[in-house]
């Protein structure tokens, strides 16, 4: 007959040994569920806007879409040192909006996907005609040109290619005569009537992100 003591402590040593096997249940699931998410990589936004803001929109823009991307958790995302790695190969030729895009297997061999952005318009236009513009609203209007190539088959697939336009009204007291624009960083951009334009921007480019990414992961 077994003592109480040893009872009990061969009870706890059971209970324990369940808790570890759950755990390590738990974690190999963990585990398995994350291996299953498209490896992808976001490639730093191309700012050929022209804009006349005094701060890196590029690095904005990038840092935006990968923060929604990841809070949303669909994707294994590479971090920025293999980025950068991949980006050290990527030479004026190598166009992803082109023809050929046979390259993007060689530049991103550990991807299954891999995100290309263009910013190509970024400017603030008045709305009255004629007059000066510090009495004028003006329309923020954005453009960014979006691929999306499936690295996952023998050969690249462009699953997503097109232009994402986004506007954002700016009331004539906010416009770029009249009011000195907060940069990026400052605890009131985000408020800002910028700072709201480029979190729509950023939404709507993540948005299409993934929903073409995870439509062509079903296929």
């Amino acid at each position: 007959m077994l003592r109480p003591a040893l009872v009990l402590w061969t009870g706890l040593a059971l209970v324990l040994a369940g808790c570890q096997s759950g755990n390590s249940k738990n974690s190999n699931v963990a585990l398995a569920a994350t291996m299953q998410k498209p490896v992808v990589t976001v490639v730093p936004v191309v700012d050929r806007s022209h804009s006349d803001l005094n701060w890196n929109l590029s690095q904005e823009l990038t840092q935006a879409v990968q923060q929604n991307l990841l809070k949303h958790g669909n994707f294994h995302l590479m971090g920025p040192d293999k980025v950068a790695l991949s980006l050290k190969k990527l030479g004026s030729a190598h166009d992803p909006f082109g023809e050929n895009i046979e390259w993007t297997k060689r530049l991103f061999p550990q991807d299954e996907f891999v995100v290309f952005m263009e910013l190509v318009k970024h400017d603030e236009i008045p709305l009255s005609k004629g007059g000066s513009p510090q009495d004028s609203p003006a329309e923020l209007v954005m453009t960014v040109r979006l691929c999306v190539i499936d690295l996952r088959g023998s050969q690249p697939k462009v699953v997503l290619q097109e232009l994402v336009h986004d506007t954002q009204h700016i009331p004539k007291q906010f416009n770029k005569a009249n009011f000195d624009q907060v940069p990026w960083g400052n605890e009131t951009f985000d408020v800002s009537p910028l700072g709201i334009a480029h979190a729509q921007l950023t939404k709507e480019l993540t948005h299409r992100i993934e929903e073409y990414i995870l439509l062509s992961g079903t296929r």
